[in-house]
Parts: C-alpha cells; sequence; structure tokens
C-alpha cells in the first residue's frame, strides 16, 4: 500500500498501526532507495522519555542492525526499536527499497522495558 505514496493508502496504514501500537505515530516518511547503503548507526542519550522507531518495508528487504544482533526486515511486518538502543539500516540490494519510518513515543507499559 505505501509503494504508491497515495495520501489515503498512506493514512490507511497509519490508522492501523496506531492502533496496533496503541498510541501516535509522528515524523512519518515514506522514503524509496534503489541502491545499497548503510544508515549511520543512532541512539538517543534522552532519557526522560524515550522514542521509538518504526519500520514498515513495503517493497524489498533490509536489515535492521540493533546493537551486536541483525535482523532481516521482510515485507508487511512493523518493526520497531526503542531509540536508547543503538541501531542503523543496511540495505544490501540494488532492487527497490520502500520503507515507511515513524516515531513514537515509547511507553514501557505498552511496548516493553
Amino acid at each position: 500500500m505505501a509503494t504508491s505514496k497515495k495520501e489515503n493508502d498512506v493514512i490507511d496504514i497509519i490508522d492501523h498501526i496506531n492502533s496496533a501500537l496503541g498510541c501516535k505515530i509522528y515524523n512519518v516518511n515514506v522514503d524509496t532507495w534503489t541502491e545499497p547503503f548503510t544508515s549511520d548507526w543512532k541512539s538517543s542519550t534522552t532519557y526522560d522519555k524515550p522514542i521509538g522507531r518504526l519500520f514498515l518495508v513495503t517493497k524489498g528487504k533490509t536489515q535492521l542492525h540493533v546493537e551486536k544482533e541483525i535482523y532481516e526486515l521482510v515485507q508487511n511486518k512493523i518493526y520497531f526499536v526503542n531509540e536508547w538502543c543503538t541501531h542503523r539500516v543496511v540495505a544490501l540490494h540494488s532492487k527497490p527499497l520502500t520503507i515507511l519510518l515513524a516515531s513514537f513515543d515509547w511507553d514501557p507499559s505498552i511496548h516493553g522495558s
């Protein structure tokens, strides 16, 4: 759905994610890459308000490196990470890759500690 980048499709996806996560997502981007890349390592040192990062691959596949673990991100599954964890995205292929990226307020009672 997010590969078309049609506004109504993206709104439907966001509504579904909000419902599944039990909170509102924000800073939503849908990006497409056609070349391999490795993002910078990211983490947050703001410990008073944890932020979650959400990844939804809608075309292609990629990896999410979280600290020393590597996760294969497959299409149409929602993945999220607490920004306190050091993480990066690694795309190994030249095939098109489309990812919906977003942030949300991490609630330990809902999303775990």
